[in-house]
């Protein structure tokens, strides 16, 4: 009887042994417990209304649980995969960039600064690095995980401060855009561990009517960003490829804003006539997703999700009256290829920022 009992323990010993590796090698999204999978969460920024007070919030998609991260703070990127999170904090007049564990109040200090034209700092999916700007300066912090020091890095002194910097899906790239001119932007891509190294660089027209965003592919090495008012561009780093994807077609319909499903499928897109679309790459098909008979009402900022069945769209509902942009959650069937709504959920009012987890 005591030799099955030693027997039984050990097996079950063996078992979970075995049942822990499996966690540590699998493929699994980082996940904790009470907020679920990384990439089904959405961080966002929201201001309280007639006032300059902002907070960050979290908001899981599975129990529509909704948890405020920081006060008198906003947020530019999602968190890292070791749970990371980079805020820019406003308090007593001081700007400042701080580091800290999205479940721990231990925060770090990266830099600090009595000015407007400071932050919108991004994490980097490992969580060692960090991006923010200073006046026209775009600077890199990044960590030592073996000394624990930092060090900061200048990728340029004209930085376009309009469209966010943002780190490939593997850290090895980080593209950003560069104010040639009042005229000219300079999108560019460079090496994170040696800035020196351009990889690709393209100018386009600079137009701040469009909500133009630098957009890297899930687990791929592919950009995509508003070339104009009629054209994305897609390049893909790895293969030294530059495609163009035209949207307009006989409703000469044009871009605003854009975004890229993570499947590569389809593009969302605001048109000219402030209405929402979606095109199916692949069969160059049209569909409008929400038809504006309001003249002022306004879309920008649509952003899929992890499993491109979700896309959250910024609404101003009437732009003559105010400035607040409300968070809107649309569920999509795309059944046959052809996407339609099936809910659309309000998620929380006058949103400044919005992403969804990696």
């Amino acid at each position: 009887m005591k030799v099955l009992k030693k027997l039984y323990l050990f097996t079950l010993l063996l078992a979970v042994l075995l049942f822990l590796d499996s966690c540590d090698n699998c493929d699994c999204v980082n996940s904790n417990s009470g907020y679920g999978p990384a990439d089904k969460r959405l961080y966002f920024t929201a201001q309280a209304l007639n006032s300059n007070f902002s907070s960050v919030f979290l908001f899981v998609e599975e129990d529509y649980q909704l948890e405020r991260i920081a006060d008198s703070a906003q947020i530019f990127s999602p968190a890292s995969q070791d749970e990371k999170v980079v805020i820019f904090s406003q308090e007593n007049n001081i700007n400042k960039v701080i580091l800290r564990n999205l479940f721990d109040t231990a925060k770090t200090v990266i830099a600090r600064k009595n000015s407007m034209y400071f932050g919108k700092p991004v994490i980097s999916q490992n969580g060692d690095k960090v991006l923010y700007y200073s006046e026209n300066e775009l600077y890199l912090w990044k960590l030592n995980n073996v000394t624990g020091g930092a060090h900061l890095e200048l990728l340029t002194s004209v930085y376009a401060n309009k469209m966010l910097p943002t780190f490939s899906k593997n850290d090895k790239y980080i593209a950003f855009a560069e104010k040639l001119d009042e005229a000219t932007l300079n999108i560019k891509i460079v090496e994170t561990e040696r800035l020196e190294n351009i990889v690709w660089q393209k100018q386009i027209n600079q137009n701040y009517k469009l909500d133009q965003k630098i957009q890297w592919l899930d687990r791929e090495n592919t950009l995509y960003f508003v070339l104009n008012d009629t054209t994305v561009c897609q390049y893909l780093v790895d293969n030294f490829e530059e495609n163009l994807i035209k949207i307009p077609d006989a409703k000469n319909l044009g871009v605003i804003s854009s975004s890229i499903s993570r499947d590569k499928k389809y593009i969302a897109f605001v048109s000219l006539q402030n209405e929402l679309w979606i095109k199916n790459i692949q069969s160059g098909g049209f569909f409008r997703i929400i038809e504006n008979n309001n003249k002022n009402k306004r879309f920008i900022a649509p952003c899929w999700n992890w499993d491109n069945k979700k896309l959250c769209i910024l609404v101003n509902e009437d732009s003559r009256k105010n400035s607040f942009w409300n968070l809107h959650c649309l569920e999509l069937d795309c059944q046959n290829n052809i996407p339609k709504i099936n809910y659309n959920t309000l998620i929380f009012n006058n949103v400044v920022n919005v992403f969804w987890g990696i």
